[in-house]
């Protein structure tokens, strides 16, 4: 395990890259310098991952200087040409990895000159940093929860974030100049907590991939069984367990879906959950027809999606998933909970809702999977409301819009409430 508190000492020792400059952007915001100060830089980090990385490359792609500070972890090494910022700094963490204790991290951060900082997640010495860069410099932050401020989220090791909010995470959100929320369920709960921090809510972005690039392949399997997917970390919260329960329900009610299809459930081990989730699956009789390929990350994820032919997730508590926009990227019918906060969905025949119970995931899924026209369909809206919705050109520009409003001054942008507070 890595103890050594210093920037990555690979070759290079910070990662570097010339990116070509968009000079119609830049003329347009003013090159922007900006740090972002995020956990893990390697897929570990879950969605998170791709939702910090796509719009720090496209905006140093732009010709703005963007610097990323995160952590190493055991992907970091496969993962490190993925970010194609100015600069990128990794530094191993001191002491439990959970809480990121760096003070490598925190010297560089306060002896940088960025115009603007933007924190993603809480809990951890990450706040720490931002906190003093922000009362040394006297700048603007920009806080990110990451659906970490949820009472569902509040309630999971709620003793230590009790501490952490007393010692540390209260100021630092009620010092930034604006906290960022994903959409407007996360908004109201961080009001509903008693936050007054002005709150931009802009959405995760995704690449949407050319219609010619997502037609079906075979799944691995090749036994010629149709596959529901459900991608994301294995977690109580994301509803494995009440996924595999209505499994064998819907299995038991509609006798064709087990000839007809298999369940996969693909993603990181979060907390050792994994040898509990199979033996719930032996335990249901269902080993047979639900596999546990474990993490699936870059062309290997692709493939994953590109052989998927429905794909769910049943959570109790989420930010914005990324996973839900990879899926509709790729024309994915796609069945999901109320929690995964995209309500708007539903009314647009994007997604297909489903309660975060067993009976309720039995039911739709015995209903839903036998049923090709509604999954055709669902697919095909989908597909149409992330174009829409979620592309990266669209949220890159909220977000550019953002932070020159914080730097330079001029109108509030209409996504975000109430005017930031002064740099005191």
């Amino acid at each position: 395990m890595p103890v050594a508190d210093s920037a990555y000492s690979g070759s290079p020792e910070l990662l570097r890259f010339d990116v070509p400059r968009n000079m119609t952007d830049v003329d347009h915001y003013g090159a922007l310098n900006i740090g972002i100060v995020t956990g893990s830089l390697s897929p570990a980090a879950g969605g998170l991952y791709e939702s910090v990385r796509l719009p720090a490359n496209r905006m140093a792609a732009q010709g703005h200087r963007v610097t990323v500070y995160g952590q190493i972890d055991s992907q970091f090494a496969q993962s490190r040409t993925a970010w194609a910022v100015t600069d990128l700094k990794a530094y191993y963490p001191v002491g439990p990895s959970r809480f990121g204790y760096s003070p490598a991290m925190k010297r560089d951060l306060l002896t940088s000159e960025h115009d603007l900082v933007h924190l993603h997640g809480l809990w951890s010495y990450r706040s720490i940093a931002t906190f003093e860069w922000r009362k040394e410099k006297r700048r603007p932050t920009v806080v990110s929860p990451r659906g970490m401020l949820t009472n569902i989220a509040l309630q999971e090791s709620s003793i230590r974030k009790r501490i952490a909010r007393l010692l540390y995470e209260e100021r630092n959100l009620c010092r930034a100049n604006v906290i960022h929320a994903l959409n407007r369920a996360e908004a109201q709960e961080i009001r509903r907590i008693g936050y007054e921090t002005p709150l931009a809510v802009i959405p995760n972005g995704i690449d949407v991939p050319l219609a010619s690039s997502i037609s079906r392949i075979a799944s691995r399997h090749g036994d010629g069984r149709k596959t529901l997917v459900f991608l994301g970390r294995l977690h109580p919260l994301k509803g494995v367990v009440q996924l595999l329960e209505g499994w064998r329900m819907a299995c038991a009610s509609a006798k064709a879906l087990k000839t007809d299809w298999q369940l996969v459930v693909a993603g990181w081990d979060d907390g050792g959950h994994l040898d509990r989730f199979k033996a719930i699956a032996h335990d249901l009789g269902i080993s047979q027809d639900v596999t546990f390929p474990g993490p699936v990350y870059g062309e290997q994820k692709i493939r994953l999606l590109r052989s998927c032919d429905a794909f769910i997730l049943p959570s109790r508590n989420e930010g914005l998933p990324m996973s839900i926009l990879e899926a509709w990227a790729y024309s994915i019918p796609t069945i999901m909970t109320a929690a995964c906060n995209l309500e708007d969905s539903f009314g647009h025949g994007a997604a297909i809702r489903v309660e975060p119970d067993s009976r309720s995931i039995g039911r739709v899924l015995a209903d839903v999977l036998s049923d090709e026209d509604v999954l055709s369909e669902t697919g095909r809206r989908g597909r149409n409301y992330v174009e829409i919705n979620y592309a990266m050109d669209r949220i890159l520009a909220e977000h550019k819009q953002l932070y020159s409003w914080l730097t330079t001054g001029g109108p509030r942008p209409d996504f975000v409430e109430a005017a930031p507070r002064a740099l005191t």
